[in-house]
């Protein structure tokens, strides 16, 4: 018999006091219901696993059925690329809603799944558009994601952003960036398209995805929630998402921004994050590599005329729409921007300078302090033209970048720091940034404080001289692999710009001082336009075309004698320039280089210029030595070394121009040299060259 009820207990156990257990029973564990565990199988579940699973059957369902002589599928059905087109689509939808899953590592998985998806149609677009003589439409649109997908993807992209989780919100951030830029190797393998469609996510032929105003306020409309969350790591996603749409379209991003003023409260915010406190501060590296986002929002926002993308010369757009920039918000308001700020950034400053020379042992500290002159140099500069600079302001800058700065220019430029740090290329390109931040900082109070110009020249020789090789070990610092010359363009623009702005800005106070800098300017240009690897020729090149355009249109400088001769040796440099440019690949950037050179020297030709008056040496004058130079722009006749007495004709520049730069350039050689080039490149009747000219 089966004892059903419990023995009694007897003796002194009888007396013990039994524990009585309270609240429900405990669960069983969550693999006791579970088929798979004990049947000893696996369990698939992505969705791409099982697409693959039921491709394979339907195709092994296919050979069998052939095999067994029964009537076989359709060959819609046995078609792998229709197949699984729908199963790209099905698998997407899937992904899409495993966005929203209540479980973190799903919603992180689902948009993982996302970029893997989104990449390869972006790949497949690219396969697509290099395929000649084939369009979208023929291979058909099912086998792409359509424009709902993707923006689907975005959206909700952008609703994780919001999301507690680290994985997802890095996961979504990555979707987004893919989104918005799609990888170098399906975005350069395409035809470019000249004119691209404004819908709103359309695609081109190049499988870029094409988007208006309305996807970058959506983007700023995110960045502005995240950075008003209680969680720091969220504030720094959104500051992260910034940072990508700010690169991938800034000209939309000025434009979304500049309809309030909110972007100054926006400026604040990524300032606490990521210029407050000392480095090392428990930010991520990933955001502390980011710091120059304040100075980079700053620039998009209040900078005039900060690119050289017009066709030609100074635009007089230096002094274009003053009330204009910055609209959205107003002076007072910038102003009281740069109050709430400078307390914070010049602790942080005075923080890294007390470091001295060790700061240059830690990148990031470099990159803290660069972002901080940066800063302070856009936000005085716009004060500074607004006359809302005060004079503590003006002694504030100055007593920060001058007075307590621990190391001269000349320790922070390549070409005196070569001996201690030859063999460091990103240490010496850093210095080279921090130092020609600190001049642009010095440069809003350099009319008023001798020591702030003093620092203002000695960066501007210091770079020119480097870039003009004239020490060695300079060079090797540009580049180490060889490449020196290659880079000299790039290093060459930021000095370029500070001069440029000197020149513009301050064309009484600070263009005298400062003259002595164009043949250097010049001869560094050409150098770094001539090398071989060098790709940003053409923006250095319409940058030293602006500032000889701004000299030659002073009367500073043509009232000085000194000036005259520096002007001089200016003008005759360019014919030989714009000659050693003929090579280059890019003939749009050559069109434009070479309209922006010819147009002041135009203006100094038919005004009348006391250049051409001047001796630029002791037997030829300046107006001389140009009409003997300038026919080399169309051709240069060279006697030919195989045949005595013969000549070699090599086509000039203008040969590679359009027709308005040609006859500007025709127009030009007719005035000074009373003929016209008897030349293919030149325009085969003047008649509209004629009618322009002055009539005797």
């Amino acid at each position: 018999m089966v004892r059903v009820k419990a023995k009694a207990r007897k003796g002194d156990d009888a007396f013990q006091t039994r524990k009585q257990k309270v609240g429900r029973k405990k669960l069983a564990p969550a693999t006791a219901t579970r088929a798979e565990v004990h049947a000893r199988t696996l369990r698939v579940t992505t969705p791409s696993a099982i697409a693959r699973t039921t491709l394979d059957e339907v195709l092994r369902a296919g050979d069998d059925s052939e095999r067994k002589g029964r009537k076989p599928q359709s060959r819609e059905e046995l078609n792998p690329v229709a197949v699984s087109a729908e199963k790209m689509h099905h698998d997407f939808k899937e992904q899409l809603s495993n966005t929203r899953h209540y479980k973190k590592a799903s919603r992180a998985a689902g948009f993982v799944s996302l970029v893997r998806a989104i990449k390869g149609n972006y790949e497949t677009m690219g396969t697509i558009a290099r395929t000649p003589g084939v369009g979208i439409a023929e291979r058909g649109d099912e086998a792409l994601l359509n424009p709902i997908e993707i923006l689907s993807a975005f959206t909700s992209a952008l609703d994780a952003m919001l999301d507690t989780d680290n994985d997802v919100r890095r996961a979504a951030l990555a979707t987004l960036e893919t989104i918005l830029q799609p990888s170098p190797s399906s975005r350069d393998r395409g035809v470019r398209d000249e004119k691209l469609s404004p819908i709103d996510f359309a695609f081109s032929a190049s499988g870029r995805v094409t988007f208006d105003m309305d996807r970058t306020r959506a983007v700023l409309r995110i960045v502005d929630v995240t950075l008003t969350h209680a969680m720091t790591s969220v504030r720094r996603s959104g500051i992260e998402l910034l940072h990508i749409i700010l690169r991938v379209s800034p000209h939309d991003v000025r434009a979304a921004l500049r309809e309030s003023d909110a972007w100054v409260k926006m400026v604040s915010r990524v300032s606490s994050v990521l210029l407050q406190g000392t480095s090392g501060s428990g930010a991520g590296a990933k955001t502390m590599g980011m710091t120059h986002l304040v100075p980079d929002l700053l620039e998009t926002m209040l900078l005039q005329c900060d690119d050289v993308r017009n066709a030609g010369g100074l635009r007089g757009g230096f002094q274009q729409a003053e009330e204009d920039v910055g609209a959205g918000a107003t002076p007072e308001r910038i102003l009281e921007l740069f109050e709430e700020c400078t307390p914070k950034w010049s602790m942080e400053w005075k923080e890294l300078m007390e470091m001295r020379t060790a700061i240059f042992r830690d990148a990031e500290r470099v990159q803290r302090a660069t972002a901080i002159a940066r800063a302070f140099a856009c936000l005085t500069m716009y004060l500074r033209g607004r006359s809302l600079l005060k004079k503590s302001h003006k002694q504030h800058i100055r007593h920060l970048f001058t007075v307590k700065m621990p190391f001269t220019i000349q320790e922070l430029t390549p070409a005196t720091s070569a001996s201690g740090h030859s063999g460091d290329n990103s240490n010496c390109n850093a210095r080279m940034e921090l130092a020609n931040a600190i001049a642009d900082a010095c440069l809003p109070v350099a009319d008023s404080a001798s020591d702030a110009c003093q620092l203002l020249r000695e960066f501007l020789s210091a770079a020119l001289r480097a870039a003009n090789g004239s020490s060695s070990s300079s060079s090797s610092l540009l580049g180490p692999q060889g490449g020196g010359e290659g880079r000299m363009a790039t290093q060459l623009l930021g000095p370029l710009r500070t001069l440029r702005t000197a020149f513009v800005r301050f064309s009484t106070s600070l263009l005298p001082r400062l003259l002595f800098l164009v043949p250097p300017m010049m001869r560094a240009v050409m150098r770094a336009a001539c090398s071989a690897d060098s790709v940003k020729w053409g923006e250095a090149s319409l940058l030293a075309a602006d500032v000889l355009s701004v000299l030659l249109a002073s009367q500073a400088a043509a009232s000085l004698k000194s000036g005259l001769r520096f002007l001089s040796d200016a003008v005759l440099m360019v014919p030989r320039l714009l000659f050693s440019l003929r090579g280059k690949a890019d003939s749009a950037m050559l069109d434009r280089v070479a309209y922006a050179f010819l147009q002041p020297l135009w203006r100094v030709a038919s005004g009348g210029h006391p250049l051409l008056q001047c001796p630029a040496t002791s037997t030829d004058d300046a107006a001389t030595q140009l009409r003997l130079s300038l026919p080399s722009l169309f051709e240069l006749r060279v006697p030919d070394d195989e045949a005595p007495g013969a000549y070699v004709t090599v086509d000039g520049v203008l040969s590679r121009c359009t027709e308005r730069t040609r006859e500007l350039g025709a127009h030009l050689l007719f005035y000074l040299c009373g003929e016209a080039p008897c030349t293919g490149a030149a325009p085969p009747a003047h008649t509209t060259l004629a009618s322009t000219l002055p009539q005797h």
